[in-house]
């Protein structure tokens, strides 16, 4: 395998631009040296992100790629820049998140209050987690919309699950409802972008999550997580509605309660008092000051999670124990 120089380089053209790579350097790190941007996150081989496709050269991989593609993605120069290791000058063109995974919907599963659950079967699912956002694009349209993982894929989940609005007059909505008659169907899948987690460096000891609408699905899924690796934990459930416990919400945390242990505490609290200007955090269970390793969760619309920060910080609560996502 030649094209190596003296000075044991190669050229790399990556996206159309020169690069001098020196032996033994993985397509990522040799971009990267040279101030190329390219997609990337875990640079393991496990999240997917940098993604590209090789041709006129040879390389060898630092690891068996056949857990992420397909055979057939393989012969055609599919990879990933964080473990290939060129062997000869080589073209590389980056795919990162103009890639579509075709998937398909294999079921619809009506929630309640005009949200439904989706399940789409699809190659790979472990590359996703629970809260990420991923957009679904229906094929051959230019309909495409953001939503949250609310399973979790890369812990054994064969699938990914995802809560949707159907709003009236919704182009996207519309092509949900013709497909609760007509499943199953082909979906465009994007790749992941990390949404709301519950990672960091303390361990959680109690959770607080806060939900309007169809957030309460990727609230849930996290606690569920949680609550594997805290058996017993405390949890506290804060759902923003218009007056009532909307049946979503109702059906939502009965899942909880039937797959958890968790010692679950639930407050119901109506949209306007939740967003009004005033101090209601004594009402809807927010401590103060916040117990030690405490976090919270908050997902919702943009009214509903900055309401939430605030009430938080007033309680006395720290900004990096505040997860949030406007959904």
């Amino acid at each position: 395998m030649g094209g190596a120089t003296k000075a044991e380089h190669y050229q790399l053209i990556i996206d159309g631009q020169p690069v001098l790579a020196r032996a033994g350097s993985t397509i990522l790190e040799a971009a990267l040296d040279h101030g190329i941007t390219l997609p990337y996150s875990c640079q393991v081989g496990a999240c997917g992100e940098c993604q590209c496709r090789v041709s006129g050269g040879s390389y060898r991989t630092l690891r068996n790629l056949s857990y992420m593609f397909s055979p057939d993605e393989l012969a055609k120069g599919t990879t990933l820049a964080c473990q290939t290791v060129p062997t000869s000058h080589l073209e590389v063109t980056v795919c990162g998140q103009d890639i579509w995974r075709r998937g398909a919907v294999e079921a619809i599963r009506d929630l309640g209050g005009n949200i439904v659950e989706v399940s789409v079967s699809l190659a790979r699912p472990h590359l996703y987690r629970c809260g990420d956002t991923v957009d679904l694009r229906a094929p051959d349209t230019r309909l495409i919309r953001p939503y949250s993982v609310v399973n979790h894929p890369d812990k054994g989940d064969e699938r990914l699950v995802f809560h949707v609005k159907l709003r009236p007059g919704g182009r996207m909505s519309a092509w949900w409802g013709e497909r609760t008659v007509n499943t199953p169907a082909a979906i465009d899948v994007g790749p992941p972008r990390p949404g709301l987690s519950l990672e960091g460096e303390e361990p959680v000891q109690r959770l607080v999550c806060v939900a309007g609408g169809s957030a309460m699905g990727v609230v849930a899924g996290l606690a569920r997580d949680w609550a594997r690796s805290r058996p017993g934990g405390k949890c506290v459930i804060i759902a923003v509605n218009r007056q009532a416990l909307s049946v979503y919400h109702r059906h939502v945390i009965a899942e909880i309660r039937q797959f958890t242990d968790l010692e679950l505490t639930v407050w119901n609290v109506p949209f306007r008092s939740w967003c009004a200007d005033g101090d209601g955090r004594d009402s809807v269970g927010i401590s103060m000051p916040p117990p030690a390793n405490s976090r919270a969760l908050i997902c919702g619309s943009r009214l509903v999670v900055n309401s939430a920060c605030r009430h938080f910080e007033r309680a006395g609560w720290k900004r990096e124990q505040l997860c949030h996502q406007v959904f």
